[in-house]
């Protein structure tokens, strides 16, 4: 999605890697976008400090994102149920937040043009340079990790078919997201268990680390530090 953006709108500075929320905006630009995961935690308290700040918040079925491998350790999850739970909080709390759009990325991968007339829309200070569906020709060189960019494609919606001892382990270990699965629209009743009938549950942890009690303590204070930097490199030029 932020390639997207930044191929596809008249917004300066391509981004392509993880970005801080809190990144100096370029002197002369108008737009600046940013992405890294986990900063949908810092939109309660910012949206209402900084009436110019938008969030875009990727909303995907959760059994296909805990089976999703780190590109660097194939064969190793990197999400777990934990992690989808606390964005969803988010989405809770600030689903109706004028400045807070909600892209499926099901719809994203489906019809990527509409979304992007979508963004558009609620965005009137986007200028379209180029569709969502043909962003990869509009990658600058060099500026993509991998090289080559990601094609948009259907291929991962689903997925969690093919991980099915994975989906047993999780929905084990993290109570009441079978009732979140029909609140957001991806099954219909719980039906769908029966797929995991006779399974054997595989019990492997992610690659991201456990939160104890001393890392969330840690990004706490972290998360505070970045209001400050944000408010500050906001409104000052220092």
């Amino acid at each position: 999605m932020v390639a997207m953006i930044s191929a596809c709108f008249d917004v300066g500075e391509f981004v392509s890697n993880e970005t801080r929320l809190w990144k100096r905006m370029p002197r002369g630009e108008a737009v600046l976008v940013t992405k890294c995961p986990g900063e949908e935690r810092l939109a309660p308290v910012l949206l209402p400090l900084d009436h110019q700040l938008w969030f875009i918040f990727m909303l995907r079925d959760p059994r296909d994102v805990v089976v999703s491998e780190h590109i660097a350790a194939p064969g190793r999850y990197w999400s777990d149920l934990q992690s989808w739970r606390q964005a969803a909080a988010i989405y809770d709390q600030l689903k109706n937040h004028p400045r807070f759009i909600v892209v499926r990325y099901e719809d994203l991968v489906r019809d990527p043009d509409k979304v992007q007339r979508e963004l558009a829309a609620r965005m009137s200070f986007l200028k379209t340079t180029a569709p969502f569906s043909q962003y990869s020709d509009h990658v600058p060189q060099n500026a993509a990790r991998p090289a080559r960019p990601r094609q948009v494609s259907m291929q991962s919606i689903g997925n969690w078919h093919q991980h099915l001892p994975r989906i047993k382990a999780q929905f084990s270990a993290f109570s009441g997201m079978c009732r979140r699965l029909v609140e957001f629209g991806y099954e219909p009743d719980d039906s769908w268990l029966r797929a995991l009938d006779g399974v054997q549950p595989l019990e492997q942890k992610s690659l991201g680390r456990p939160m104890s009690p001393r890392r969330r303590l840690r990004i706490a204070l972290r998360r505070v530090k970045a209001y400050g930097v944000y408010i500050f490199r906001r409104y000052t030029y220092i």
